[in-house]
């Protein structure tokens, strides 16, 4: 009987992920519109923001971005989007420095993060390494606010569901990504991440019986113009990091726990989410659309940075 229960839930779980192959299916969309200039212009290091290390359980050093701390109980951390690293969201960090302390970690398999990229030795490590790193910072702090753009919001909504729920008090969602969701079924989505849907459905269904030897095939590749890369980008990912930068499959869980202690903001021309499918997902009156506001300026644009400090 148990084992007919396993494999029903295998079944179940690559139905789960039906939606997502329809929406990723073709690949043909036009990618033009998202402005990767942005990133570009955003990624030069500022010399207020310490630049470090801190320890993994499993002895791995991963690195963080901090702002000098201040005399405030109060900890943002910021956590970044799929394929780059945390050196775009400075600017924010810089604008939100006179109300909270500010931490920008680069994921595991990110940044200053890597080697080796695009990939973690389980599905769950980026949640206990985000609990490492507070644990380890200088003070102790009695209110936590993720703040996290596009995958970084999908990983954020997974961390405050997790055994690491009350490790995070607040979370303001910038253009989240959730995977399988109504939000994401746009052309933009479908052009910036190109999920090899075989294997997915594979390890899908090895997962759900308990075989997890294979989960470091990569799954996702992410389709970055080349003439907009630096070098730095991770653009491909395994299933053991694919999974854990975003919300557990099926995804309401994981909204259903979050939900009640996050705001949701996504500007109206955005590429990547449909910005009025999240009333699908969320609250009305936790969702701001932002007036000329896209996916990747809504870390910069100052209507959100407004939105944000209402919201800390």
């Amino acid at each position: 009987m148990k084992r007919i229960h396993v494999v029903i839930g295998a079944l179940l779980l690559i139905g789960a992920v039906g939606f997502f192959v329809y929406a990723t299916q073709n690949q043909n969309d036009d990618l033009s519109p998202l402005p990767f200039e942005i990133k570009e212009k955003l990624s030069k290091p500022d010399k207020n923001i310490q630049e470090t290390y801190f320890k993994a359980r499993d002895g791995k050093d991963l690195f963080y971005r901090f702002l000098a701390p201040k005399n405030t109980e109060h900890l943002v951390v910021l956590l970044h989007g799929s394929s780059y690293h945390g050196a775009y969201l400075t600017p924010l960090a810089e604008k939100l420095h006179a109300h909270a302390d500010v931490c920008i970690p680069d994921f595991r398999g990110h940044g200053k993060s890597s080697p080796p990229a695009g990939t973690c030795s389980y599905i769950g490590q980026l949640e206990d390494d985000l609990a490492d790193l507070i644990k380890q910072l200088p003070k102790t702090y009695t209110k936590i606010t993720l703040i996290g753009h596009s995958s970084g919001g999908g990983f954020a909504i997974r961390f405050a569901s997790s055994k690491y729920k009350d490790m995070a008090h607040n979370l303001i969602l910038l253009s989240p990504a959730i995977v399988t969701a109504p939000t994401m079924n746009t052309p933009g989505a479908r052009a910036w991440a190109h999920p090899k849907m075989v294997k997915v459905g594979e390890l899908l269904a090895l997962n759900a019986i308990g075989i997890t030897r294979f989960n470091t095939t990569t799954v996702l590749t992410f389709n970055k113009p080349p003439e907009h890369c630096d070098g730095t980008e991770t653009l491909a990912y395994d299933w053991n990091l694919a999974v854990s930068m975003h919300p557990r499959v099926p995804y309401k869980k994981d909204l259903a726990a979050a939900s009640k202690k996050a705001m949701i903001l996504v500007g109206e021309k955005d590429e990547i989410n449909n910005p009025y499918a999240f009333e699908q997902l969320f609250p009305k009156d936790r969702i701001v659309i932002l007036k000329n506001v896209r996916h990747l300026d809504i870390v910069t644009h100052q209507d959100a940075v407004t939105q944000i400090l209402k919201y800390l």
